[in-house]
């Protein structure tokens, strides 16, 4: 994921779809095995954690409209 596909999926999302994500990354930090997270979002979180940061300040700014 590029930080361009980063920017446009927070662009385009819901602040519901930004906080489950966000909850989903904090489940990732503390090492929950994957075999319990949503199959379809582990690919997605793996691929979003290279930019981890950039989609946190994003996501920060939107929920805070």
């Amino acid at each position: 994921m590029t930080p361009r596909q980063v920017r446009s999926f927070v662009e385009g999302a819901s602040v519901e779809r930004i906080r489950e994500v966000l909850d989903l990354m904090q489940k990732v930090k503390k090492r929950v095995p994957p075999s319990e997270l949503p199959q379809h979002e582990v690919a997605f979180l793996l691929d979003l954690r290279d930019h981890e940061a950039f989609f946190r300040e994003l996501a920060d700014a939107r929920l805070q409209k």
